[in-house]
């Protein structure tokens, strides 16, 4: 049965890039979100309708990350990177690759773990680590799933980490692994209360590149995208999987 899903995933990844690939960038990443949206449809039904971690535990060689797990149902592998993204982001290498004289890169594309699945472990968080049921999803069209990511920068917009994986606004009551509640933390953050954040990226003036669980790509700038309710405060209602602004 994995077969069989497999094959059909790679020839909708296949017919849907082709296409976007006479196109602009952002027309392409439109096309590569909604291709990523394709391939994480078929990988749930292979495991147990769960969403996959964003990478495996730090320890293991060579380390995983969630386009790790998409990669067998998709034949491109460029749909994994952000054709807007600048080069610092294009960085992290594919497990299957990573002993080859010339290993592919990828990056650009971050993964909502906070809410979807972060392999992390925390001293005395029981709730980490976790991969969510896709059951527990009530609203899927305002739940992000995958968007462009700038990562975690410094406060002169050098690059530090978090070139795969995005932060709500607030930290989630799941927690990240790390007492800053974001991806980053320590030396590796800029200053503020969201230096550490991996941040949604305008690449797009005004726009994050997003898809969500439902398979939709909304027209959102990044404060509408950390605002559901739009009533000046921040909140995680297009993150937590339930469009409810209260909920972290």
């Amino acid at each position: 049965m994995k077969q069989i899903l497999a094959t059909t995933s790679v020839l909708v990844v296949s017919a849907g890039l082709m296409a976007a690939l006479q196109t602009n960038p952002t027309e392409v990443s439109a096309e590569r979100l909604k291709l990523l949206h394709t391939g994480m449809s078929i990988y749930l039904a292979d495991y147990d309708e769960v969403y996959p971690m964003m990478s495996s535990p730090a320890t293991q060689v060579p380390r995983t990350r969630w386009a790790d797990a998409l990669a067998p149902y998709v034949k491109d592998l460029e749909i994994f990177t952000s054709p807007q993204a600048p080069a610092d982001m294009i960085t992290r290498v594919f497990a299957h690759s990573a002993e080859s004289a010339e290993p592919k890169k990828w990056g650009g594309y971050g993964y909502n773990f906070q809410y979807l699945g972060n392999s992390r472990s925390q001293e005395g968080n029981e709730k980490l680590p976790f991969g969510r049921p896709a059951a527990e999803i009530k609203a899927p069209e305002q739940t992000v799933m995958i968007a462009e990511t700038q990562g975690v920068r410094f406060d002169d917009g050098k690059l530090s980490t978090g070139v795969y994986t995005l932060d709500p606004p607030l930290p989630s009551a799941w927690g990240t692994g790390n007492d800053s509640g974001f991806y980053a933390s320590g030396e590796a953050c800029g200053t503020g209360p969201q230096g550490c954040r991996s941040t949604p990226a305008e690449w797009v003036p005004n726009r994050v590149m997003l898809v969500t669980i439902g398979g939709s790509l909304p027209l959102l700038n990044r404060a509408k995208l950390d605002d559901l309710n739009q009533d000046g405060q921040i909140d995680n209602g297009w993150w937590n999987g339930l469009a409810d602004p209260e909920v972290r």
